[in-house]
């Protein structure tokens, strides 16, 4: 890229390489679709139907595991861990559900309440472990080099600012 990326260029960027696992992405191509994604998200909450959050959620669920893999990859990492993150909040819904049944008394069985709700706290913690690492690398530095995911991402942000300037 041999211009600096805004915001729109990035949120563009998201929904044209919708499908495309392969090479890497910058912070910003990251970034700013998670918030725009986020804001939109808060306001169908707030002013749309329930379902409209629901669709819009299921509509940028595959972009968000692209563009994730791709940032991953720029800083060294496979694309499991954007496969870990996305199931793994999923395990979290389901677990809270199981832990939520504990109070209404359809677990009649004290061993049973037990195991879920320590299951849940240990999958809570782990949860936010893993967010937290997940964060942590969205917001490194990805690598100047070029490294075996190709050499767009950071690489490519590097090669247009060291143009040589005139004497």
């Amino acid at each position: 890229m041999n211009h600096p990326q805004s915001v729109l260029s990035c949120y563009t960027l998201f929904w044209t390489r919708l499908f495309d696992i392969k090479g890497r992405s910058t912070r910003k191509e990251f970034w700013h679709p998670l918030w725009i994604n986020a804001v939109i998200m808060t306001l169908l909450t707030l002013f749309a139907a329930e379902r409209a959050s629901y669709i819009f959620g299921l509509l940028i669920f595959i972009p968000n595991l692209t563009v994730m893999t791709r940032r991953l990859h720029d800083v060294d990492r496979t694309m499991f861990l954007a496969i870990l993150f996305n199931l793994s909040s999923y395990i979290a819904y389901f677990l809270i559900f199981l832990v939520a049944l504990v109070p209404t008394g359809i677990v009649t069985n004290p061993f049973a309440e037990s195991i879920l709700i320590i299951t849940g706290f240990i999958g809570g913690i782990a949860l936010i472990g893993l967010i937290f690492y997940t964060f942590v690398l969205m917001a490194s530095r990805g690598n100047d080099a070029s490294n075996e995911y190709g050499h767009g991402g950071t690489a490519s942000m590097m090669q247009s600012t060291e143009t040589p300037h005139a004497q």
